[in-house]
C-alpha cells in the first residue's frame, strides 16, 4: 500500500513506468519480504528482549521475520532447528527454521550462556555459568558456583528423547567456551574462574580430566591437524596459550575433577609465552582454528597501548608465525573464510578509551593459507558499520558472500550486511537493542536427518 495523495490514475501511469524489476524491489522494501528468494539460506539475531530477527541471503538482505523467543545467549542450529539460550529462565528456546515458529522450550543448568553442536548435529552442549554474587558492584560480576555443569541437549528429531536434556555434567567453576574433536568425540570445555578445561567423553557424557592451564582461561578451539586443543589464558601474565592433547590416550583418574592428578597434567603438551618477542603473543582472548586446522588464531587487545593483535599459530609445530598489530581497533570475535585465505575480525568499544576505539569497523585481514601470515586488506582494511560492544558475533554465509554483523551499541540495534565480494555494506537492518548473538542457517542445516521425522511438538 502506498500513502501518498496520487489518484489511482495517476499511480497507474508510474507504476507502468517503471521497469519491473525496480517495482518488485521497492515493494519488497515497503513490505521488508524477499522477492527472488525463498527462506533457505538466513541469519538468526538475537537481541536483548528476546526477540530473534530472521535476515535472508539475497542481493539486498531483509528481515523477514521476527520471532518472540524470549532468549538472547548463544544461538546454535542443527537439523532444521535453531537453540537459543535464555539465561534468565534458564532454558533453552527452540525455533523450528523451516516454519520460522517458536517450537518449544527445554530446562536446562542455572544461566546457561555459550552453547556448541557436537557429534555430527545430533547434540547440543550448553554450558551452565552458574549463579553470580549479586553483592558485587563491578562490571564483571564474580561467579560464584563452586560447580557448573554441561546440558546435554537431543537435537535428532527421529529420538524420543528430542529436545530434552538427556544429561548435566559437572565441570568447574565458569564461564564456559566449549571446543570439540571429532576424531576421538571429546569436548573441551574452558573454565575461566576456576584456571581449567574439563575433558569430556561425549560417547559416555561424563568428565575424563581436569587439566590445570592459565589465569582467566576463555577462548578454546581445536586443530584435527595436531590433534590439540588451544587454551587463550585472557589474564595470564606469562601464559598467553595453553596447549593440550585432546586426542592423545587418557588414563581416567579416580577423581576426574582433581587438576592435580598426573594423568590429566600430563596432557599439557606446552604453551606459548605472552610478550612481544619472537614465539610469542602479546595478548589473547577468542581463538579459533581456521577449516583445514594448519593453524590457529588468536585475538587480544592492550588497554594500555590501545593495540589490538591477531596472532597466528602453525599446528604442526605451534610455533607462532604471525602477528598483526591493529592500532586504536579493539578485536573481538571473528569468521575465518572456508578457503582459509580471509578473515574478519569485529571491533568492539572500549568504554576507556572511547575516543580512539570506537568500535564501528570490522577489519579485513587477508591469510596465506600456506604460511599462515596476516596482513591487512591493501584496499579495504576496514569496513565501518554501526557501533558494537563486547561481545560482537560475526558469522559468514555458507558461501562466504555475507558477512552478517550485529551493532549493540546502536539504538534500536542493527545488523549491517557486508557484501564480501565488493567488501561494501549492503543493507543495516534495525533490530532489538543489543542484538548480541547471531547463527547461520542454510538449506543444508535446514534439512532433517533421514528417518520419520521424530515425534512432533514439543514442551518442555
Amino acid at each position: 500500500m502506498f500513502f501518498q495523495t496520487k489518484t489511482t490514475k495517476q499511480w497507474a501511469t508510474v507504476l507502468l513506468g517503471l521497469p519491473l524489476a525496480l517495482l518488485l524491489t521497492q515493494c519488497a522494501e515497503q513490505y521488508d519480504s524477499p522477492v527472488t528468494e525463498t527462506h533457505n539460506e538466513k541469519a538468526y539475531v538475537a537481541s536483548a528482549n528476546g526477540t530473534i530477527a530472521v535476515i535472508t541471503h539475497g542481493d539486498i538482505p531483509k528481515r523477514v521475520k521476527t520471532i518472540e523467543a524470549d532468549g538472547s545467549n548463544d544461538v546454535a542450529a542443527s537439523f532444521g532447528h535453531v537453540y537459543i539460550n535464555r539465561s534468565e529462565s534458564n532454558s533453552v528456546a527452540v525455533i523450528d527454521a523451516n516454519k520460522e515458529v517458536l517450537k518449544g522450550s527445554i530446562s536446562v543448568g542455572e544461566r546457561p550462556v555459550h552453547s556448541r553442536v557436537v557429534k555430527g548435529g545430533n547434540l547440543l552442549l550448553v554450558g551452565n555459568d552458574g549463579p553470580r554474587d549479586d553483592t558485587t558492584t563491578s562490571d564483571d560480576d564474580i561467579l560464584v558456583a563452586q560447580d557448573d555443569s554441561i546440558s546435554v541437549i537431543d537435537t535428532n528429531p527421529n529420538n524420543t528423547s528430542f529436545m530434552t536434556e538427556i544429561a548435566r555434567i559437572r565441570v568447574g567453576n565458569g564461564h564456559h567456551i566449549i571446543t570439540y574433536s571429532d576424531e576421538t568425540q571429546r569436548a573441551a570445555v574452558s573454565n575461566l574462574s576456576a584456571g581449567t578445561v574439563s575433558i569430556i567423553d561425549i560417547n559416555t557424557l561424563s568428565v575424563m580430566c581436569t587439566v590445570p592451564v592459565g589465569i582467566v582461561p576463555h577462548g578454546i578451539d581445536y586443530s584435527h591437524v595436531s590433534g590439540q586443543a588451544y587454551n587463550a589464558n585472557v589474564s595470564d601474565p606469562t601464559n598467553a596459550v595453553t596447549i593440550i592433547n585432546l586426542d592423545a590416550a587418557i588414563t581416567i583418574p579416580a577423581n576426574p575433577y582433581d587438576q592435580t592428578d598426573a594423568a590429566c597434567t600430563a596432557l599439557v603438551a606446552g604453551s606459548i609465552a605472552k610478550g612481544t618477542g619472537s614465539g610469542q603473543i602479546p595478548v589473547s582472548g577468542y581463538i579459533q582454528s581456521n577449516h583445514s586446522g594448519a593453524f590457529v588464531f588468536t585475538v587480544g587487545y592492550d588497554d594500555v597501548t590501545t593495540t589490538g593483535y591477531v596472532s597466528a599459530i602453525r599446528a604442526s609445530d605451534n610455533v607462532v608465525v604471525s602477528v598483526l598489530p591493529l592500532s586504536n581497533f579493539k578485536p573481538d570475535k571473528f569468521a575465518i573464510t572456508e578457503e582459509d585465505n580471509r578473515m574478519y575480525v569485529s571491533g568492539v568499544k572500549d568504554d576507556d578509551n572511547a575516543t580512539t576505539v570506537p568500535g564501528t569497523s570490522v577489519a579485513v585481514l587477508d591469510i596465506d593459507p600456506a604460511t599462515g601470515t596476516l596482513t591487512t586488506h591493501a584496499t579495504t582494511p576496514f569496513i565501518f558499520v554501526g557501533t558494537g560492544h563486547d561481545h560482537r558475533a560475526i558469522v559468514l554465509s555458507s558461501d562466504d558472500l555475507r558477512l552478517f554483523v550485529p551493532n549493540s551499541g546502536e539504538s534500536p540495534g542493527t545488523v549491517s550486511v557486508i557484501d564480501t565480494a565488493t567488501l561494501t555494506v549492503l543493507n543495516t537492518i534495525a533490530v532489538a537493542d543489543e542484538p548480541n548473538a547471531l547463527t547461520y542457517v542454510d538449506a543444508a542445516t535446514l534439512a532433517l536427518p533421514a528417518g520419520t521425522g521424530g515425534s512432533g511438538e514439543h514442551s518442555h
